[in-house]
Order: C-alpha cells, then structure tokens, then sequence
C-alpha cells in the first residue's frame, strides 16, 4: 500500500497509471477489511475519472457490500449506458 500510494502521489493526474492505482489502493482496502477508505479512495478516483469502468464496477461492488442495492444497480446501469473516455490504459477485459 505504501509503494501504490507513494506512486499516486508522484503521478500527475492525467497520467494513464492514475486510474489503476486508485483501483489497486481500493483493492488492498477492501482486503484489508477497511471499507470505510476504500469507499474514499474510490470516490477519489471518480472525481478525477467519472467514467472510469474498473471504478464504477468498484463502487458497485461497495455498494453491493454495504446492502445498497439499488445504488449499485445505478452504477452497473451507468457502465452499460456510459462510453469511457479514451487514454491509454490496461482494463480487466471482463469488465
């Protein structure tokens, strides 16, 4: 967590690693049971990125945790109907 972080803090936000981070920093969060950051991390990201698709299926996911499903029903709803910007990246093809 540490080294991802270090790394978002070097970054400039247009840099195409900026999204993976957050998704990465969301990830070890999440494992580490800490839902709380998580959910800030992510709401982060999605102000820089709010129509990044690896963190609206994240914030989903939060949703879905939290019982809230109708938010995160929302969100996968906004994935479907969203076209992401483009920039250079790498993105779970499964999304």
């Amino acid at each position: 967590m540490p080294c991802l972080k270090r790394s978002l803090q070097l970054s400039r936000s247009g840099d195409s690693i900026v999204r993976k981070l957050y998704a990465l920093i969301i990830s070890c969060h999440r494992a580490l049971g800490q839902r709380q950051e998580a959910w800030s991390a992510c709401q982060q990201g999605l102000r820089l990125f709010p129509d990044d698709t690896e963190l609206l299926f994240v914030q989903s996911n939060l949703y879905k945790e939290a019982g809230d499903r109708a938010n995160a029903k929302a969100c996968l709803t906004r994935l479907l109907t969203t076209r992401p910007s483009e920039y250079f990246a790498s993105v779970d093809a499964g999304l």
